[in-house]
C-alpha cells in the first residue's frame, strides 16, 4: 500500500505541475486502476483505497505545484527589484534589466510584438 501511495503521489505532482485539478483526477485514477492490478476487489477495502488516493493526489499535486512554481520561467521579467526614492518626483520600484535584455524589448517594440 505504501509503494502505490508513494506512486500515486508522485505522478499526481508531475501532472499537476502547472494545473493542481489535473494531478489530482490523474491520481484518482491511477489509484483505482493500481487497486485493481495488486489487490482482491472487497467494498472496504477499495473505499478506503480511494479515500487515501484522492488525499494522496490532492496533496502531491497541490505540493508539486506549489514547490515548483518559482521554476516554470516564461517570458515576463524577472530578476533583481529596486525600490524608489523616497520624494514624490521618484519613480516608484522596477525591475533592473540587464542590457541584452532592453536590447531584446527594443527589438520587439520595434517589430510590433508588444502590445
Amino acid at each position: 500500500m505504501t509503494t502505490i501511495i508513494l506512486i500515486v503521489f508522485f505522478v499526481s505532482g508531475i501532472a499537476g505541475l502547472k494545473k493542481p485539478l489535473i494531478g489530482t483526477i490523474a491520481g484518482c485514477i491511477l489509484t483505482i486502476v493500481l487497486f485493481f492490478l495488486f489487490y482482491n476487489f472487497t467494498v472496504f477495502q477499495f473505499l478506503l483505497t480511494c479515500l487515501i488516493g484522492f488525499a494522496t493526489s490532492l496533496a502531491g499535486s497541490r505540493a508539486f505545484s506549489w514547490f515548483f512554481s518559482g521554476f516554470r520561467g516564461g517570458k515576463h521579467n524577472t530578476g533583481p527589484s529596486y525600490i524608489g526614492g523616497g520624494d514624490r518626483t521618484a519613480l516608484g520600484g522596477g525591475i533592473i534589466l540587464t542590457d541584452e535584455e532592453r536590447e531584446n524589448l527594443k527589438k520587439k517594440k520595434n517589430s510590433g510584438g508588444i502590445r
